[in-house]
């Protein structure tokens, strides 16, 4: 009698690698590998990489050599895909000869067939990394969901048609190529009769949507299909380029049913002379229109923003202007990242570059700055009501996320709850938590509608009103 063999799949970076390590896994399920939830006796160890910046190449080639000595303990076989050798092939192949397939991006429904080989008699290594980036959609219809059984990311496209001066995605993604709009609603379908409530619409810039193929509209008509799905709850929306989506246009997206008042859209910095070295395609006057009028219109929106600092040629002033842009135009959330030089992009050769401790100190000085913003956006929902999704219990998994608290060493409204709650104002990992004393009756994966009692920087609590409404 014969066993399955076991699959031991690991996932860097965003999501949208994620959705690529789900189809991944599909591909090998139906070879039939049994996907197991720990290296540790697995007969194949697959990682997909990431390699959008220094820290995560860093993370994923640390993570590439802890594996290569789980392999020589236990005799598996070892994958590596992704980002990370889609750029760096030649160098890991040589440095970490304990690789034994070493493939690109867009390579998903290749691996399985590949892999079929390193456990063959001939037990060949081999190479999938193509010399040009390669775009591939197979397999995400049918693909195992690594994300709460509640929740699933949809990929509108691969690629960015962007060049901003600092990013590598559009060397390592090639340029942004859109799925067909009845694929995408298929997909839908197919997660919402498993069970998926929220539809998290992800790509490297989802504004461009529909553009790489003459479509004005492309991306309005897309939300109001997915707006009519039975079923579904919410769907919420991510990588917004703001040179891309005018304020008329979003404001008539957030009139759709289901579509959460969230909206992911990285500005990168407010400072007009850095924006037209970052080649960003608009101004901040341009930026502080769209917030003003977004703000005004639509004041219960969640706004999320990502903003990067210590760019070649930004100076203090730069700076100040950011922060000041920060307090005058609120963000709820802000992600905020150091800049590394990137091989092949224009960034690279441009001069003036801080040194990396000051680089690391303006971070911390943009995130400090942050602090007081998020507190006071989350104590204004203090007495408002929320629908969330419950999805970690005390005693029932790995235990609750930490609050974030502002004074960690303080007595706290926090201390002793019992259920992580996510409300439409809080993207899956990314963002913060509504927490609950009381867990009895409530089950992983039960939609509540809730109101806010307190706050703290981050994260809210509150009390369950009731089951919140069928969808």
């Amino acid at each position: 009698m014969t066993f399955p063999r076991k699959v031991y799949l690991e996932s860097l970076g965003c999501s949208k690698n994620l959705v690529d390590s789900e189809a991944a896994l599909g591909f090998l399920l139906k070879e039939g590998f049994q996907s197991v939830d720990a290296p540790e006796g697995a007969d194949l160890l697959v990682l997909n990489t990431c390699g959008f910046i220094e820290d995560a190449k860093r993370q994923s080639v640390e993570r590439i050599l802890e594996l290569a000595e789980l392999k020589k303990r236990s005799g598996a076989k070892l994958m590596v895909f992704g980002c990370l050798s889609q750029r760096y092939a030649d160098e890991l192949g040589r440095e970490i000869p304990e690789v034994d397939l070493l493939a690109g991006v867009g390579q998903q429904e290749r691996l399985a067939e590949a892999v079929k080989t390193l456990f063959s008699e001939r037990g060949e290594s081999g190479e999938l990394t193509p010399a040009k980036p390669r775009i591939s959609f197979a397999g995400y219809l049918s693909r195992p969901l690594l994300t709460p059984p509640h929740l699933a990311y949809l990929k509108l496209g691969e690629g960015c048609s962007h060049a901003c001066a600092f990013c590598a995605i559009p060397a390592i993604r090639g340029k942004f190529l859109s799925r067909d709009s009845s694929d995408i609603v298929g997909e839908a379908e197919a997660m919402i009769a498993r069970g998926v409530g929220e539809i998290n619409l992800i790509s490297q810039d989802s504004a461009f949507y529909g553009r790489d193929r003459g479509e004005k509209d492309g991306l309005q008509a897309l939300l109001a299909r997915l707006s009519e799905l039975d079923g579904l709850r919410w769907i919420r929306l991510f990588y917004f380029h703001p040179a891309l989506v005018g304020t008329d246009q979003l404001l008539r997206i957030f009139e759709l049913p289901k579509i959460v008042p969230y909206l992911d859209m990285p500005v990168q910095h407010a400072s007009n002379r850095m924006l037209k070295i970052m080649r960003r395609g608009h101004d901040r006057d341009y930026l502080s229109r769209m917030l003003s009028e977004l703000r005004r219109a639509r004041p219960d929106l969640s706004l999320r923003s990502t903003v990067l600092v210590g760019h070649p040629g930004e100076g203090e002033e730069d700076l100040e202007e950011l922060i000041d842009f920060m307090e005058e135009h609120p963000f709820d959330k802000l992600g905020v990242f150091g800049y590394s030089a990137e091989e092949g992009t224009e960034a690279e050769d441009l001069p003036n570059t801080p040194e990396s401790e000051e680089i690391a100190d303006r971070v911390d000085r943009v995130r400090l700055a942050q602090m007081p913003i998020s507190e006071e956006r989350a104590r204004g929902l203090i007495g408002t009501r929320l629908t969330g999704v419950v999805e970690e219990l005390a005693g029932r998994g790995e235990g609750l996320p930490e609050a974030r608290r502002l004074h960690p060493l303080e007595s706290s409204p926090f201390d002793g709850v019992r259920v992580a709650l996510r409300t439409e104002r809080d993207a899956y990992e990314v963002d913060g938590y509504l927490y609950l004393d009381d867990d009895r009756g409530l089950e992983l994966g039960d939609w509540l509608e809730v109101e806010v009692e307190d706050s703290d920087v981050y994260d809210l609590k509150g009390k369950v009103l009731g089951p919140a409404a069928s969808p």
